[in-house]
């Protein structure tokens, strides 16, 4: 997802772009959890700010998102999957690579 997004930017695509319910691409990629996307959209400028129809912003979209969020496994301890590695990425800047 991250390659044919940067290479739609690339080749002109606006970045902030909103659909009929006023998501940009940063609010479905955070939606989903897609932390290189994501990071991908905000190195290369995507508006943090900007609302969707329902008032939220990505950064809503991130807390609302259980992809995001850490799990823990069965087998005990530790996040499954990497789950949960975008919300630390959002919300620690020296987390931030």
């Amino acid at each position: 997802m991250t390659a044919v997004a940067a290479e739609l930017l690339d080749a002109g695509a606006r970045i902030d772009v909103r659909d009929d319910q006023g998501m940009t691409s940063l609010h479905l990629a955070t939606g989903r959890g897609d932390l290189a996307t994501s990071r991908m959209l905000v190195e290369r400028g995507a508006p943090l700010e900007l609302k969707n129809a329902y008032g939220g912003t990505a950064l809503d979209s991130l807390t609302m998102s259980s992809s995001a969020w850490p799990t823990t496994s069965r087998r005990g301890g530790g996040s499954s999957g990497g789950r949960g590695s975008l919300w630390v990425w959002f919300a620690l800047p020296s987390a931030r690579i």
